[in-house]
């Protein structure tokens, strides 16, 4: 037997066992994917395929790619990612669509989402125009634009209602647009009109609740992370309240 091959099968024998995971890079690291870091409550979250017209229950840890849609139930809340530094809160009897998105290069991104009913909070990466990335939620006519900010977007059926918790957002309707600042809300009926006023205490609380839910999926991460080095994705498992 030749020498060089005599080697190579001593480092085969002698070497660790490598899986895909330590050879390849996590798939949300090639393409942009938002993956499902935490669901939170007793309800379901469903998940439905850009190819498919079935829903199936979604777990932590699943991705959602462009066009794909999620649902969430009565007393459930789930959390998004993006690139690791962009979250969404996906509330009770939310449904979304995952309209756009796709990779603008130098880690940059860009994506549109479809609020059809429910209410999301966007806490968005910080200077998006650094890296060209854009980021949008459309409701009702509605499309709202942001640069790095935390907002809440709600559909109740006739009224998009537009709250900037940090930074600032321009709301877009058919025949008018408004920039809503920090502490403020916009009211958008049937996509028409925006109108502004203060920001209501329920949303200021809803924000102070966030914080805390983002700081538990942080944590939970990171214990993930410390436990599985070599894990990518988040656990498959619920995590309540």
């Amino acid at each position: 037997m030749k020498p060089w091959l005599i080697t190579c099968l001593v480092l085969l024998v002698t070497l660790p066992s490598l899986s895909l995971e330590d050879i390849e890079p996590p798939r949300k690291d090639v393409i942009p994917l938002y993956t499902i870091e935490t669901i939170e409550g007793a309800g379901q979250v469903r998940l439905q395929k850009a190819d498919s017209q079935e829903w199936t229950n979604a777990k932590e840890g699943d991705y959602l790619e462009e066009g794909d849609s999620l649902k969430v139930g009565s007393a459930t809340t789930a959390v998004l990612s993006l690139k690791d530094d962009t979250f969404i809160q996906v509330s009770e009897n939310t449904v979304l669509n995952i309209k756009t998105l796709s990779d603008q290069g130098d880690k940059g991104f860009l994506t549109r989402l479809t609020l059809s009913a429910g209410r999301i909070l966007s806490d968005v990466r910080k200077n998006l125009g650094l890296t060209g990335s854009v980021y949008e939620v459309e409701s009702g006519g509605v499309v709202c634009g942001v640069r790095g900010t935390v907002f809440e977007v709600a559909n109740s059926g006739d009224n998009v209602e537009t709250t900037t918790h940090e930074g600032s957002v321009q709301v877009q309707g058919s025949n008018g647009s408004q920039t809503v600042k920090a502490g403020e809300t916009c009211h958008c009926h049937h996509g028409l009109n925006p109108s502004k006023e203060p920001c209501s205490k329920k949303a200021m609380a809803r924000f102070q609740a966030w914080k805390a839910s983002k700081a538990r999926c942080l944590a939970h991460r990171a214990a993930l992370k410390s436990s599985h080095p070599h894990a990518h994705s988040i656990s498959a498992h619920s995590v309540h309240r």
